[in-house]
């Protein structure tokens, strides 16, 4: 994820994106960058399929529900290993968040790819779809910035570091 002007959230690909479909799975070799984004399968170097994508939505979607990755650890070794497990610690994230939310949490970031929701399974949760009322509600719960915004800091250390061992340039 990249914030550019006026603040907007952009998601992107690092290179490696395939057309896939459940008929027509694909592979792709483990790389070390950013491995708390990887799902299981990828770390596994097992066939990937669309669900693997709903892996890095349920990351992206813990990053912004509590500041921080949900396999934290100081060692790369103990992220793969809490991947590897499904181990999320849904209580790291702010308080306040509905059930919708934590249930969308489990489901995106499943261990096993088959048992996550597909991309239209997702659209259709009730948690993205809640009615006016439910969305007033929920408006009232407000989370501090500041922890996110110190997790991207750190983030963005890691990329610049990544971008000088791999010796790619980045705009300033």
């Amino acid at each position: 994820m990249m914030i550019v002007e006026g603040e907007k959230l952009k998601l992107l690909d690092f290179g490696s994106a395939q057309h896939l479909t459940a008929a027509r799975p694909a592979h792709v070799g483990k790389c070390g960058d950013f491995v708390e984004n990887m799902a299981p399968e990828i770390l596994d170097c097992k066939e990937l399929v669309p669900e693997t994508d709903i892996w890095a939505v349920g990351v992206l979607t813990f990053t912004m529900l509590s500041g921080d990755c949900p396999f934290t650890s100081d060692k790369e070794s103990d992220k793969e290993k809490n991947i590897r497990k499904g181990k999320v610690k849904i209580g790291r994230c702010y308080t306040g968040l509905s059930q919708g939310a934590i249930s969308f949490l489990k489901s995106t970031l499943c261990r096993n790819a088959g048992g996550r929701p597909s991309g239209s399974e997702c659209l259709a949760l009730p948690w993205l779809q809640e009615d006016s009322r439910a969305k007033l509600r929920h408006s009232a719960v407000s989370f501090q910035t500041s922890k996110l915004r110190s997790y991207l800091k750190q983030r963005e250390k890691h990329r610049k570091l990544l971008c000088t061992q791999h010796k790619v340039l980045l705009p300033e």
